[in-house]
């Protein structure tokens, strides 16, 4: 049929998840600088790293700590889009379980 239409460009802001626990918020908050910009990883590294010092503030979880601590030593380790990726998502699945406890996880499943 040959029919076009154009309008003029929309700037928006998709709504975001709201996370109410520090923690959550913090790697949260890790995770988008690293979305928005690759090369700041070694800075979310470092971040992760002081978070992960501290598991009273996220209930003592070991889950939640060897998560972080994989996910700042991969970024130490390897720098190519796939484990940045991996990484990105690993932070989200982490957040999630703070926030939401196994709740989440067995919700997704």
């Amino acid at each position: 049929m040959g029919q076009v239409g154009e309008s003029p460009w929309v700037d928006l802001v998709l709504p975001a998840r709201a996370f109410n626990h520090p923690v959550a918020k913090a790697i949260v908050e890790q995770r988008r600088q690293l979305a928005l910009d690759l090369s700041t990883q070694q800075m979310v590294q470092k971040a992760l790293d002081d978070i992960s010092q501290h598991p009273e503030e996220f209930g003592d979880d070991v889950v939640t700590y060897m998560s972080l601590r994989t996910a700042a030593t991969r970024l130490s380790l390897n720098v190519d889009k796939k484990t940045l990726a991996d990484v990105i998502d690993l932070l989200w699945e982490v957040a999630l379980r703070i926030e939401d406890g196994t709740l989440s996880i067995a919700e997704r499943d």
